[in-house]
Order: C-alpha cells, then structure tokens, then sequence
C-alpha cells in the first residue's frame, strides 16, 4: 500500500454542504492551496508546505474522494466523517483537534508530505499574478517536469496540463529582451526544465523566440562556472552579468517609470520610477475622480511600489491613478482584511527571498511581516515571523527557478 501522505489524526467539521478536515493552522505566509476537478480543496502552509491547513470536500460522498484518501487513508476519512456527522458519539477526551494541531505541528513529516506540499507551492506560483510571467511559466514547467515522481501524480495531472496550457499563454506576455535580464545560473536551470518537458508540452511554437534562446552555444552554466573560477566566493555576486543585467533595468526604469496593472480582482499594482521622498498613490474613477483606495510607494528594487486595493467589479479602463507626496495625503482606516493580506504578501515576499537563498532580503521582509502581523492582531503569526527572520525554521531543500527569477527580474536580487 502507498504511504499516506500525513499518517495522523485531525478534526474535521461539516459546514454546509462543504466537509472540512482541519489540519495545522495557517502560517505568516498564508496557504497554497489547489482545486481538483472534482471540487475538492488541499491547503497546505506556504512557507512550510509539508503542514496540512484544510481539506475540504462534498459533504454528499466525501469517503469516495481519492484526494482524502489519498491525504489521510479511508480508515482514517470514514472515522472522521463519523466524528463530524455525529460528534456525541465521539470520545473527544480521545480525538482532541487542538491537541491533534500540536501533534502535526512536531511532526517530522516525511518524503510525500514534503512532495506534495512543494507541488502545491509551485502550482501556487504559476498562478500568482504579482509574479513576473516567465517566473509563472517557470513554476508551471517545474511542476510538469516533478510530476512522475509525485505520490499523487494522477490527482495532479490534469491541475499541470492546465497550468502549462496557461503558461503558453503568458509566453506572449512579456518582452522577449526580459531573458537577457535573468541571472546566469538561473537560466541555465530554466533551459534545463524546458528541455525535459515531454515533446507534447514543449513551447516551441508558442514561444518562438524561445528557440534562439535555447540554443544558444555557450551554455550560460559554462559563463557562470568560468565567473566563480575568476572571483573569490565574495565577490561572486558582483559578477559582470549582474552589473549588465542591473544597467539595463536602470535604462528601462527611465524609459517605462510608470506601470499600473490588475494583480487580483480587488487589488491594482502601480510601479513608477524611484524617489528619495515618500510618496503615496491614489486610485481613482476616471468618471467623477471619485477616489476607491490609496497606499504608500515602498522600494522594491529599482522602482517604488505600492498595492491599492479597489472594487472588483471596476474594468481596468474605468481605473486612473496619480502619485502625490506623502504630506498631501489623510490616510484612510484601514480594513481589518486589508491588514491580513498585507501580512501575507509580506510574508509570501519573505518566503520567495529564503527559498531563494537572499538572506540580505528575507530578513527585512520576514520583519515587515511580523510588524504587520501585530497591527493585524495576530500575535501568534507575528512571532513565527520574527523566528523566521532568525533563520529559524526556514526549509532549505527547496528551491524553486521561479522564486530567483521573480527577483531577477524585479530588479532586487
């Protein structure tokens, strides 16, 4: 019989027409979370990805999912369902959710946890809009390439095939001259994935440009390994690729200082050049200037930026916005929600950095994430920030392409 995925007990709850097995509680990162064809929901922690967060399935049949089975075994889903359809039959002395939460989260999970969870990441990335679309392509042919050695490979094979099919899509998405601004060893590692996509799924025809690009005859691992033989461990960082990829995104930061562009329904991003000042952006209706949300620029590499959160149902064209100093500015209260996303933006910008091996970036963002945390009340979360701004408890086997890609081409690695 196959390992099971997490081999302990949780609690699970039947709300509405929806059966949930509750496992640890989420993290300062927030979730990853995929939707099967079937309708069923798998989360697990972001930032830790071999921790179960929910399982949620029909209500109607839930012990004929073989995504719960796949989780936690049958014998274990069927006493589950018992327990949560008829809970005063059940010895609660004996199957405690809190003391099951403390349980799973000391629990040295093993190799299909850890799998499992690194797949929902990247298929978590492929679908993240704050990412730059080649480090989404990328996540979505790592996820692609993974698979066969995956524990519940035919549960994810249609959730991959859909996430390549959007990839193709978004190869058009981006101008071509973004590959010379990618990291050497990085692309070393893209080629290498594309490569090993089965000829059914390759990008060729889709992404022209991208058969130059493969082809290149002096393998960029080769330039990389050459650069380290010529410089000490020190000042390997400061390579001349890096100092050419950093001079053409201070030319294309002049040429385009400004950008606003939809990375949720309800949240807008505005990139615009960098200043010394503080600075805010308003969004605005173009009809009646009436103004739906504000937020102050940060430095995120070469540029400022700044996430507005608006109303979901506004069209892209009907969306003006303008930046103004930050004395001319009466910040409105904040929502309570809008300080819970802000957290987990900041704590999955944080997670991106340690996966990537930047500590000079984790650790600020790991701290961010923790002051936001606290301003959104969570104590609880807050202190697992602060933790992971210490390097502790941070996974180091895990190291996605996408991650170093969307800080290449950010401009802050």
């Amino acid at each position: 019989m196959a390992e099971l995925i997490y081999p302990q007990n949780s609690g699970a709850i039947v709300d509405g027409d929806r059966f949930t097995i509750l496992g640890d509680r989420p993290g300062p990162a927030g979730t990853s979370s995929v939707t099967f064809p079937n309708g069923d929901i798998w989360q697990v922690d972001h930032a830790n990805p071999s921790r179960l967060v929910v399982l949620e399935s029909d209500v109607a049949d839930p012990a004929s999912s073989p995504v719960l089975a796949a989780a936690l075994g049958g014998e274990e889903v069927l006493f589950l369902i018992d327990a949560a359809r008829d809970p005063d039959d059940v010895d609660w002395d004996e199957l405690d959710i809190e003391v099951s939460r403390s349980r799973q989260s000391s629990h040295p999970w093993g190799r299909p946890a850890r799998q499992v969870g690194q797949a929902f990441v990247l298929a978590d990335l492929a679908t993240d809009e704050r990412l730059h679309p080649l480090a989404r392509i990328a996540a979505a042919v790592e996820l692609a390439v993974s698979l066969p050695a995956s524990p519940i490979a035919p549960l994810l094979a249609p959730v991959s095939a859909a996430l390549l099919t959007q990839a193709r899509r978004l190869a058009d998405q981006f101008d071509s001259d973004d590959l010379e601004l990618i990291d050497l060893k990085d692309a070393a590692v893209l080629r290498s994935l594309l490569q090993q996509l089965e000829p059914a799924n390759r990008f060729d025809e889709s992404w022209p440009q991208l058969s130059d690009w493969l082809q290149w005859d002096q393998p960029a691992v080769q330039l990389a390994a050459a650069a380290d033989f010529m410089m000490d461990d020190a000042a390997a960082d400061f390579t001349m690729d890096r100092a050419v990829r950093t001079t053409v995104r201070e030319l294309r930061t002049i040429d385009q200082p400004h950008e606003m562009r939809r990375i949720d329904d309800s949240v807008v991003e505005v990139v615009v050049a960098r200043e010394d000042h503080e600075r805010w952006v308003r969004v605005f209706r173009r009809d009646g200037l009436i103004v739906l949300g504000q937020s102050p620029l940060r430095r995120e590499g070469l540029v400022d930026l700044a996430e507005v959160v608006i109303p979901a149902d506004l069209t892209d064209d009907e969306l003006e916005y303008e930046v103004v100093d930050a004395e001319d500015v009466a910040p409105a209260p904040e929502r309570p929600i809008d300080r819970v996303r802000a957290a987990i933006t900041a704590g999955r910008d944080a997670t991106r950095a340690d996966r990537a091996d930047i500590p000079y970036l984790s650790r600020p963002r790991w701290e961010r994430c923790a002051e936001l945390w606290v301003l959104a009340g969570d104590r609880r979360r807050a202190e697992l920030a602060r933790q992971l701004a210490e390097g502790r408890g941070v996974s180091k086997g895990f190291r996605p392409v996408a991650d170093r890609l969307a800080e290449d081409l950010s401009g802050t690695a």
